[in-house]
C-alpha cells in the first residue's frame, strides 16, 4: 500500500472534479494497481465514490470520461452504490479512502460496516455450495 498523503496528491485533480460534479459525494477511494504501488506503464486508475444517491449510468460515464481527460490516462470509475457485495468488499477492504466529507463520516462508516456485515452474511451462505465445489474439484 502506499501512503494515503501520497494518493491524495496525486489524485488531487480527479477528487475535486468528483466533489464538484457529484452532488452529496461521501467518499472517493482507490483501488487496484494504483492502491497498490503495483504500477506499470499500462495500468489504469479504478475509482469508486459513494453519494447518497445511485449516479445514473450514462452520467458516471461522462464523469469517467472527463476523469480520462484529467488524468491524460485510462480511468475507470466505480459507485459503490450499485456493484455488488463481493467487489465492494474487495474495494473498502484493499484499496484506500482518499476523500470523505466530514458531514458523512458516520454514513460513510456505516456503509462500510454493513458491506463487511453483508459480505460475512455471503459467505456464510454459500459455504456449502464452495465446500461441495472444492470436495468434487469443478462446479459442474
Amino acid at each position: 500500500m502506499l501512503d494515503i498523503q501520497h494518493l491524495q496528491i496525486k489524485f488531487s485533480d480527479g477528487i475535486n472534479y468528483l466533489k464538484q460534479n457529484i452532488p452529496d459525494l461521501w467518499s472517493v477511494y482507490v483501488f487496484g494497481s494504483q492502491a497498490t504501488g503495483d504500477v506499470w506503464k499500462e495500468s489504469d486508475i479504478d475509482l469508486a465514490v459513494l453519494a447518497s444517491q445511485p449516479l445514473e449510468e450514462l452520467y458516471r460515464y461522462k464523469l469517467q470520461e472527463e476523469l480520462i481527460e484529467i488524468f491524460k490516462q485510462e480511468v475507470d470509475l466505480v459507485d459503490l452504490k450499485t456493484v455488488s457485495t463481493v467487489f465492494c468488499m474487495e474495494i473498502i477492504n484493499k484499496g484506500q479512502r482518499l476523500f470523505v466529507a466530514d458531514s458523512e463520516l458516520l454514513d460513510v462508516e456505516f456503509f462500510e460496516d454493513r458491506v463487511f456485515v453483508d459480505y460475512a452474511r455471503l459467505n456464510e451462505e454459500r459455504a456449502g455450495i464452495l465446500t461441495d465445489i472444492y470436495q468434487r474439484g469443478n462446479i459442474y
